[in-house]
Parts: structure tokens; C-alpha cells; sequence
């Protein structure tokens, strides 16, 4: 599953300067281990313990299934292999009924932008955007589309109106950010067209989906457009170092002409098809370089390989949903009831992580294949496989990349960086957790990972003290490591799991999976041998020269 699902991101990333990981490059690469005596024993264990695994949660699924006695949410008939299938996650539901039309139409879209492109330039493209874009969002909000075209008006009108002073970025921040939780807890503003005496369009008028949930991503754009004049406007210079590590990067830093800071430039970034519903983010400087100069890092051959790519993780995905109800069984906290065995609610929170990982990946790669094909590039979510991380800090700059740089970029580095590192940890946190929702289970994800990745912080910088530069050498410390990184695995299941059960049901099911001694001891032994793999992988990683520092 590692090899399958996981690919190189852009290289040459921007990263924070933090203190260094306690597995991060101290010294020149070992020897390759994989022909050792004792990674040859974790092969040997890895081919009775994986078919196991998927023999076990197999079998329990199918107690679910066609053949099956008991009934488990949307777990009904399917189209593979005369078996049942688990829709019971409504994300993923939506998402398989509209691909096909998604898929056609940015082909569609990426071919007429190409032709207006290279026939009207720049000005042509942006206006074809912004064409685009308003009809989407009238087709998917219909009168709605006024909600969202009005804060980016009044966004746009800050910047324009005070410019480089400090007024922009505050005002900017508290306008998004009223917008953003006001929205959210009024579910868009319903009922303000009653108030004006047109009734009949609160029937009529919200198309297909809210609004509000979508501002999400625009929430995300309004801040950097104006937060990228603001710094043109004050002389803000491109970081060399920084610069000249990528294409990508050195558009980033690379401030714009004041013209191109206007209006129609401003909303075409904004409301940019094929990153309106779920992005990848990149910031306006980046865009608007790369519709004067469409990229040249990646080739047509690579970008049509990745889409081919993207279509066989959706086969995959559909396969796995005929054989793994654990969706199902998460959704509605089947694990709770007494004919759940430890192992079997175990099995639950792994295979429903690993499902959340999947469908991410696809929906996050197929936006960012349509864009590179219309030649804008962004960051790569997702550049580790979710079984191949085994730290906070790795698991947050892997996962949702994008989201990770335009934090770093527009808060962590604004409110001081490393200076005041863990400070700015639990302000970034709430700020996400709340970003995704106003509900408590994103409230227990957002503290669970601040207090986690506080405590890993202070745990790395410890041991990257010289004091300890001598355990460094032993033939143990690599053991030890993996100890300690399966402790970090039971809490990062443990924050991410809260997104699912909140702070009530969080801590049931920990005691649930893990409360039995043996099914706890032998999955601390497995998952030592997982992050034993993944230092193996990390230091073949550095003797290939590609070190992702995590």
C-alpha cells in the first residue's frame, strides 16, 4: 500500500526552522538493513500478519453483507463481485455521483482555456475564468453565488482601500473571519430573503449546495490575495534561499506588478474551477505567474500518467468499499456494541483512517491533475502514504500539504515562527479545527493535537541536545526510536479519530480497541515493526538524496 499509493512531492519545499527531529538526518546514511537478518524477520511476519488482518476484517464485513444477517447503514447492494457495498460515507457518496460529469467537464474547460490562452493571452484567460467560474457557482449555489461575490467584494475593497497599511491585514482577517463563523452558525444566512419579502427564493434560490460551506476554500484565497499586495505594496523581497528551490516557490515569492493586483485577476484566483470545491491552496502571486507563464516542471506525459493514476485509486477505492464496511461501522459506532471483539474495533479505526486517506488523495489529486493540465501547479497534498508517518510533524505537512504552507506562510511565520513555536501551535490548531467546523469534535481534534504535538516538540528538541549525541550511535537507538514513535501512532489515531467521535466517543473507543492487554501488546509490537519499516524507508530515502525531513 506504501509503494501504490504514495508519490514524490515538488521538491525543495519550504520548511519552518524547529528544532530537528530525533529521526531526522544526523549523520550520513547506514547501509541499506533490508537484507538483514532482522528485516528479513519482519518480511517473514509481515506475510502471515497482512493477510491476516485482511482475512479477519474481510470476514466480519461479510457478516454485513449480501449473505450476511445484520445491517450496518448504507451497506447495500453493489456493482462489484455480486457483493454488498459501504456508501455510508456521505462525502464519498456525492463525490462518485458527480465524477463523471466533474472529469468531462474540466476536460472540457482545460481545452477551451488552452485555446483562448495561446490566441488572446493572459487578459483572454482571465476573463474566460471568470465566465466560467460565475456560471459554476451560479449552477451549484444559484442566488446563493450573491453571498460569496459580495465578501470577495468587500475583501477586495479593504486592500484597495488601505493598501499597504496595517489596517489591511487586520480588517481583512476580521471580515473572513466574521464571515467564516457567522455563515456557519446561521447555515448561510437563510431566511434573509423572507426578511426582504422574497419568500419563494428561499425554496428556490440555495441551489444544489450551501454556500457557506464552500467559503471555506474562498476564505482560504481572500486572505492571501490581500495579504500578498500588502507585502507587494510594503517591499517585501522574495527569500533567495527560498526562491530557488522550485518553479513553483520562486512564483510564490515573487511578488506581481501592482495591475496585476485588480479586480477580475483577484476573482478569477478566487473562484478558479478546478480548485473552487476542495483545492489544493496556492497563493495569488503563484496563480497569477503561472496563467502569464504556465508551468514547465512537470510534462504533458507526467500529468496524464497521474490522472491515469488517480482513476485506478478510484477503482481501488470502489473495490475496497465491496470488502470493508468499517465506514459503516464507524459512522454509526456499531464498534460500541458488545459483538465488537477489541481486535474488531481496532480493525475499525485503522481501515476508516485508511479510507479517509484514499478518498482525500483522490479528490486532492484529481483538482490538482486538471490544473497542472490547464498549467497551474500547486503543492501536493499528501506525499506520504497515511501508513507511512509515525510523527505529528510529519503527518501534518504530508497530509494536507497545501493547507500546512499557506499556515506557514500567512500565520505561523506572521505570529513569529519558531520564536514562540508551541504558543503558535494551539493558536493554529483552534483556528483549523474551527476553519473546518463549529462543532466540538472538531474542537477535541484541534486541543488533542495541540497538546500531542506540544508534547512531541518538546520531546524532539530534548533529544537533539548534544548531550544525547552518543545514544545517537548505538545499535539500539534506531529500537528505541520506534518505541517511542508507536506511542506517537496511538496518539495520532487518538486526535484524528476525535474529527469522528468528538470528546465523548474518543476516548470509549480507545479503551474499546486497546483496553484488552494482549490485543494492546501485540499491536504495539506490529506497529513497532510499521515504524521500523518507515525508518528504513527514510534512510533510503537519504542515500537516494530525496530527505523530506519527515
Amino acid at each position: 500500500l506504501i509503494v501504490m499509493t504514495t508519490s514524490e512531492g515538488v521538491k525543495g519545499e519550504e520548511k519552518p526552522k524547529a528544532a530537528k527531529s530525533i529521526v531526522e538526518d544526523q549523520f550520513p546514511p547506514k547501509p541499506s538493513q533490508w537484507e538483514s537478518p532482522l528485516y528479513r524477520t519482519f518480511w517473514i511476519i509481515a506475510l502471515f500478519v497482512v493477510p491476516w488482518a485482511f482475512y479477519v476484517s474481510i470476514e466480519h464485513s461479510n457478516e454485513y453483507g449480501a449473505n450476511g444477517s445484520k445491517k450496518a447503514g448504507r451497506v447495500g447492494k453493489g456493482w462489484l463481485f455480486g457483493r454488498y457495498q459501504d456508501l455510508s460515507d456521505h462525502q464519498w457518496r456525492t463525490w462518485r455521483q458527480f465524477f463523471p460529469y466533474l472529469l468531462l467537464g474540466l476536460l472540457l474547460f482545460v481545452a477551451v482555456g488552452k485555446a483562448i490562452r495561446q490566441k488572446y493571452g493572459t487578459k483572454g484567460t482571465i476573463l474566460y475564468y471568470n465566465v466560467i467560474s460565475v456560471g459554476m457557482i451560479v449552477v451549484i449555489h444559484g442566488l446563493d453565488a450573491i453571498w460569496l461575490y459580495g465578501t470577495s467584494l468587500v475583501n477586495y475593497a479593504i486592500a484597495r482601500k488601505f493598501k499597504g497599511s496595517h489596517a489591511t491585514w487586520a480588517l481583512t482577517w476580521i471580515w473572513n473571519v466574521a464571515i467564516l463563523f457567522l455563515s456557519d452558525y446561521y447555515l448561510g444566512f437563510k431566511g434573509t430573503y423572507g426578511f426582504f419579502g422574497l419568500r419563494f427564493l428561499e425554496k428556490y434560490g440555495h441551489g444544489i449546495f450551501s454556500w457557506h460551506v464552500y467559503f471555506k476554500m474562498s476564505f482560504l484565497r481572500n486572505i492571501a490575495f490581500n495579504m500578498d499586495y500588502y507585502w507587494m505594496l510594503n517591499g517585501r523581497k522574495p527569500d533567495p534561499k527560498v526562491a530557488s528551490k522550485s518553479e513553483y516557490l520562486n512564483n510564490s515569492e515573487t511578488p506581481k506588478n501592482e495591475k496585476d493586483y485588480s479586480l477580475l485577476p483577484y476573482l478569477a484566483y478566487t473562484y478558479y474551477v478546478p480548485f473552487f470545491i476542495a483545492g489544493p491552496i496556492v497563493n495569488f502571486n503563484a496563480f497569477m505567474s503561472q496563467v502569464e507563464k504556465p508551468q514547465t516542471t512537470y510534462t504533458s506525459r507526467q500529468i496524464w500518467r497521474e490522472l491515469a493514476k488517480v482513476l485506478l485509486y478510484t477503482l481501488i477505492m470502489e473495490v475496497f468499499l465491496h470488502f470493508f464496511y468499517h465506514g459503516a461501522f464507524s459512522e454509526h459506532r456499531l464498534w460500541s456494541s458488545q459483538n465488537f471483539s477489541s481486535i474488531q474495533t481496532c480493525f475499525t479505526g485503522f481501515w476508516t483512517l485508511n479510507f479517509m486517506y484514499l478518498k482525500f488523495l483522490i479528490i486532492w489529486r484529481f483538482f490538482r491533475v486538471m490544473a497542472l493540465l490547464d498549467g497551474i501547479d500547486s503543492p501536493e497534498n499528501m506525499n506520504r502514504c497515511v501508513n507511512n508517518n509515525f510523527t505529528f510533524t510529519g503527518f501534518w505537512r504530508s497530509w494536507h500539504g497545501s493547507l500546512y504552507k499557506w499556515i506557514l506562510r500567512y500565520v505561523y511565520i506572521p505570529l513569529g515562527g519558531t520564536k514562540y513555536q508551541v504558543g503558535t501551535i494551539w493558536i493554529i490548531f483552534t483556528f483549523i479545527g474551527l476553519w473546518h467546523d463549529l462543532k466540538t469534535r472538531w474542537v477535541a481534534w484541534a486541543l488533542l493535537n495541540c497538546l500531542f504535538f506540544s508534547l512531541e516538540i518538546v520531546v524532539m528538541f530534548v533529544f537533539s541536545k548534544k548531550t544525547f549525541a552518543t545514544l545517537w550511535k548505538k545499535w539500539y537507538w534506531r529500537h528505541l526510536v520506534a518505541v517511542f514513535g508507536v506511542l506517537d501512532i496511538f496518539l495520532l489515531m487518538c486526535a484524528n479519530l476525535a474529527i469522528l467521535y468528538g470528546f465523548e466517543f474518543t476516548p470509549i473507543f480507545m479503551k474499546k480497541a486497546f483496553g484488552d492487554v494482549g490485543t494492546f501488546l501485540g499491536a504495539w509490537a506490529i506497529l513497532w515493526i510499521g515504524v521500523m519499516w518507515m525508518l528504513e524507508i527514510r534512510e533510503g530515502e537519504k542515500r537516494t538524496q530525496q530527505i523530506k525531513k519527515f
